[in-house]
């Protein structure tokens, strides 16, 4: 049975465990909120999604691990067309170049970049 007296000092123990869970509890649900929510927006390292000119690259060279040469190269000038600022479409007119393959600029003016 527990003393009346201690009612109060028992009350406030346990407020004081509850209000430290609910401190773990909050912690740990924001401790992974950044990552959630992306917030390293800036970082294409850290990025869960990949540019259409990364996946038309990742692809370019997927066919060229499997020998087939025409895909990897249709697959690279499109890239190039397609995307003609990205970061990926300078690695692939490289990769085109060091195959001996030249590669046509584009004046399209509406392509995308990523």
């Amino acid at each position: 049975m527990v003393n009346i007296s201690r009612l109060p000092a028992l009350l406030a123990t346990l407020v004081s465990m509850v209000r430290v869970a609910a401190t773990m509890v909050l912690s740990a649900a924001l401790g992974s909120a950044p990552v959630q929510c992306g917030s390293s927006r800036g970082d294409a390292d850290s990025a869960l999604e990949e540019t259409p000119g990364e996946a038309l690259y990742q692809l370019a060279q997927r066919f060229w691990a499997e020998g087939d040469r025409d895909a990897w190269q249709l697959t690279l000038q499109q890239l190039i067309e397609r995307y003609p600022s990205s970061r990926f479409a300078m690695t692939a007119r490289q990769d085109l170049a060091d195959a001996g393959i030249a590669v046509v600029a584009s004046d399209d003016s509406s392509a995308a970049s990523d």
